[in-house]
């Protein structure tokens, strides 16, 4: 039997813990998701959703069909142990209380000591074991075939002390199924927040990540469905109201569906939803599809494999255990305008991750968008050229930025060296990028007064010794340093045992000024901490807009505190990384070689770099 079928066989709900007691029938939207938690061929579920929608019930049945069914043990996990015991009495022991097939399997059921213990169910062939995710303890010492985890956003980031702790406890809970013939894990939550997500670690993972597509009643596209406001503003599509009238009460019962399908654009309704759900698919971003659970077939509906890991996203939009959508439009009415009210409204019913409105995430798009033809190679306002090296294993990325009045900002050019990062060919060519000069519109040539080089990840050696051959003053070697306080620039008083400055950088530091600057453009594009990128895809196209605009501020835990820390999560910023080094050689020019962009542009034409370079000599000297 699969798990929809003995479900519908023997599962009960009970009373007081159930809104709907009696025997269990499985509801379109759950057929897939209690098929993919019993599916042998696939080994980790990982659900992503919103409340509402029946998950708990489900888990249940599928664990209690693992061990009369299968025969197979179980351990459950909930974040702490006393939400542990709760789950046993409030979930667990009323149910058993109405299954016969159970209490058949479990031959002390009706002894006290046995039914209260909340820690574990001994049945006839497996057990169930029932634990906290905080303490490093529950964690050893179990071998099990199945795993259910739940709620696990409210498991700890690190088990253990901070720092000193046993890593994560996603996966240390997937240690306990080694060995296992048929080793299954199941986890699910309502989401958090963005950064601090176990879920969207676990989905982001997945081989593939699917989500319920149901066919418009008019047009019959698929879509998945949607709220039409967000934290990013209101769709012209998804879950509509009519906002015109002077009610919450009037434009929740306004409520409509707004197909996603610009050519149909028709309105479907709550009453719509459980035939959409019948005709419904489960489809992947691949296309992969299934319809239970059970059988998957590709985009040419060819029968394939199911995925090992599979993710799931669902919101409350498809629960038939509503009154209507408008319960769910009047919540959001009223929660707008209320940041905790509209943390959980994103959390519990759309089942998102709730982004924190701290350090603003920059739009790639406006950065593409307000690109600029320079008149130039170096636009008139740029009065000191630095550059920046991010260095990697197989190549070296290297910015050139243009400086003026108030650190105004100009991208001048882009330069990516490929090769082994410790070849002499491939540092030949990056010489070539250090010493590359760049014409002003009079027919002025520019050099690149000071670079900072990035040494992490390699052998510092290698930069160490092209400071030496270019200067030391001229590139210097760095380090980020990810903590808040530090300097931009921490240009040491000596050299080191090596010879060179080798320089600490408060990469974040440097990176709230620069994003509160980019997101601050006057609309003239001119001014102090004006960032200007050309229009040119050679040196800056869209990728290197994403760079640029890669990281945002997240939450996160260091040494037991909550702490703001720039992240990128998983996406490219060299860009950004060489903007701040950039940046880095610029503070230094200015604090420890005397330059001073404020001044008028002839005078800092009789500057130039030839005397800045004397004072390093003389510093050098000292």
């Amino acid at each position: 039997m699969t798990g929809v079928e003995w479900a519908d066989k023997y599962f009960r709900l009970p009373e007081g813990s159930s809104q709907i007691a009696g025997a269990w029938v499985t509801q379109p939207l759950q057929v897939a998701l209690l098929n993919m938690m019993t599916n042998d061929t696939i080994k980790i579920v990982a659900i992503k959703k919103s409340a509402r929608l029946g998950y708990t019930k489900i888990m249940v049945a599928a664990m209690l069909y693992m061990a009369e069914h299968k025969k197979r043990s179980s351990v459950i996990y909930q974040p702490v142990d006393d939400e542990s015991d709760e789950f046993v009495v409030d979930e667990i022991d009323p149910v058993i209380a109405e299954m016969p097939i159970i209490q058949k399997v479990f031959p002390d059921w009706s002894t006290k000591n046995e039914k209260n213990n909340s820690g574990k169910k001994v049945f006839q062939g497996a057990t169930l074991d029932f634990r906290g995710a905080t303490s490093p303890g529950n964690f050893r010492r179990l071998t099990k075939q199945c795993l259910f985890g739940d709620e696990i956003n409210g498991w700890p980031r690190e088990v253990g002390k901070a720092g000193k702790g046993e890593g994560n406890p996603i996966k240390l809970a997937l240690q306990r199924l080694k060995g296992a013939s048929f080793p299954k894990a199941v986890f699910g939550t309502t989401p958090t927040v963005a950064g601090e997500s176990h879920i969207s670690d676990l989905v982001s993972d997945a081989d593939l990540t699917f989500r319920f597509c149901l066919p418009c009643p008019h047009c019959g596209v698929e879509q998945t469905l949607e709220f039409g406001e967000d934290q990013a503003g209101r769709k012209d599509y998804g879950l509509q109201w009519d906002d015109e009238l002077d009610t919450v009460e009037k434009k929740a019962r306004s409520a409509h569906y707004v197909c996603c399908n610009q050519d149909c654009g028709e309105s479907f309704y709550y009453n719509d939803l459980t035939q959409m759900q019948l005709d419904g698919r489960w489809i992947a971003e691949d296309l992969t599809w299934t319809k239970n659970g059970n059988d998957f077939y590709s985009h040419e509906n060819f029968r394939v494999t199911p995925p090992k890991h599979v993710g799931v996203e669902i919101n409350a939009l498809y629960s038939l255990n509503l009154d209507g959508w408008g319960e769910l439009v009047a919540e959001w009415l009223k929660a707008k305008g209320k940041p905790l009210d509209e943390k959980a409204f994103i959390n519990t019913v759309l089942g998102q991750d709730y982004e924190e409105n701290k350090g603003e995430k920059l739009d790639s798009e406006v950065l593409v968008e307000n690109r600029e033809a320079y008149d130039a190679e170096v636009p008139e306002g740029v009065l000191y050229l630095t550059g920046g090296i991010d260095s990697q294993l197989n190549r070296y990325e290297c910015f050139v930025w243009g400086w003026g009045i108030g650190e105004e900002k100009w991208l001048i050019d882009t330069q990516v060296v490929m090769g082994d990062y410790d070849k002499e060919e491939t540092l030949r060519r990056v010489d070539d990028v250090i010493n590359k000069t760049y014409t002003k519109k009079d027919g002025t040539k520019m050099e690149v007064g000071r670079w900072c080089w990035d040494t992490g990840g390699i052998d510092r050696e290698k930069v160490d010794k092209r400071s030496q051959k270019h200067g030391i003053f001229r590139v210097i070697p760095i380090k980020g340093a990810s903590a808040y306080g530090k300097p931009i620039a921490n240009f040491p008083r000596k050299r080191n045992k090596d010879g060179v400055y080798h320089t600490e950088v408060g990469t974040d530091t440097a990176k709230d000024l620069l994003y509160m600057q980019m997101l601050n453009v006057p609309d003239e594009k001119c001014g102090a901490g004006v960032m200007h990128l050309p229009l040119n895809d050679e040196i800056c196209d869209e990728v290197i807009c994403q760079q640029i605009a890669s990281e945002r501020l997240v939450e996160k835990r260091v040494n037991g505190k909550r702490v703001m820390r720039w992240d990128n999560e998983g996406r490219r910023n060299e860009a950004l990384d060489c903007l701040v080094y950039a940046l880095a050689a610029l503070r230094i020019s200015k604090s420890k070689f005397g330059l001073k962009l404020e001044e008028s542009e002839p005078k800092q034409k009789t500057t130039k770099k030839v005397d800045i370079s004397k004072l390093g000599e003389q510093m050098g000297a000292n």
